[in-house]
């Protein structure tokens, strides 16, 4: 775009400078627009002598800590709002898909991406919804109903656990209050196991007065697969382990033990 075309439309360009990361370049343009100064950034990757536009306004982006040729960002147009979303591009192939309608790469959440060990999938999670993609479809698994995931007073949240060494399934918690009313202090946090081929869901166990980070499970190998292992119900000093009822979890899960 020509500097007096730019000019034309209120956009003045101050500065450009790029970066380099592995096969990866970031352009950066400093510009004044309207008063407001802003940084504009376009992703390109290089394929040998190749040169590869991956895209334009570009915004968060984290790189696949196993391949180094591939890349999640998000991107927002302005005038195309239907295109917002996170896109995964696969460097070998040089092709971009987008893989959630979410923009969650840097959300104030724990662990909102979380790569497989394999490099193979991510989860994509917020408060309230949790994304599995396959990136070798690339294809996405929205758990957000499975897991009955939702806002509000008796609302439930999700938190990204860990996968398993395998990278076959993934254990998320999901947290709820257990006050009738304000203030909510005291919340509930359910333990499940979600496959990430099929997205569903199984139930281990639900811990109260501190989450499961604090108080610790564990993948145990079962045959070729994995299963979470627990601690048994007990009680600890102002939290407590227990297992609830198939008719107190969302009918959309099981039990992961019989």
């Amino acid at each position: 775009m020509g500097y007096q075309l730019l000019q034309g439309l209120g956009i003045i360009p101050e500065a450009r400078r790029s970066q380099r990361i592995g096969p990866y370049e970031i352009a950066y343009m400093m510009y004044e627009a309207y008063g407001h100064r802003g940084t504009g950034k376009t992703l390109h990757y290089h394929n040998g002598s190749k040169r590869i536009l991956v895209t334009r306004e570009l915004g968060a982006f984290e790189f696949n800590p196993h391949d180094p040729t591939s890349v999640l960002f998000e991107r927002c147009p302005n005038a195309e709002r239907r295109e917002c979303g996170i896109y995964y591009f696969d460097g070998r192939r040089a092709r971009s898909s987008k893989v959630s309608d979410e923009q969650a790469l840097y959300q104030p959440v724990a662990r909102a991406v979380l790569w497989s060990p394999n490099g193979k999938s991510v989860a994509l999670s917020g408060q309230y919804h949790v994304h599995l993609v396959n990136l070798a479809q690339p294809a996405m698994l929205d758990l957000s109903e499975t897991l009955a995931l939702r806002q509000g007073p008796d609302g439930r949240s999700v938190e990204v656990g860990a996968w398993s060494p395998d990278a076959r399934k993934l254990s998320v918690i999901v947290t709820q209050s257990v006050d009738p009313v304000p203030p909510f202090i005291n919340f509930a946090h359910d333990l499940f196991v979600v496959d990430a081929q099929t997205g569903a869901a199984s139930y281990v166990a639900t811990a109260e007065g501190r989450n499961w980070s604090d108080i610790g499970y564990q993948w145990l190998a079962i045959g070729d697969s994995y299963l979470v292992a627990a601690m048994p119900n007990g009680q600890g000093i102002g939290w407590k382990v227990f297992r609830k009822w198939a008719t107190d979890l969302p009918p959309t899960v099981s039990m992961q033990w019989p």
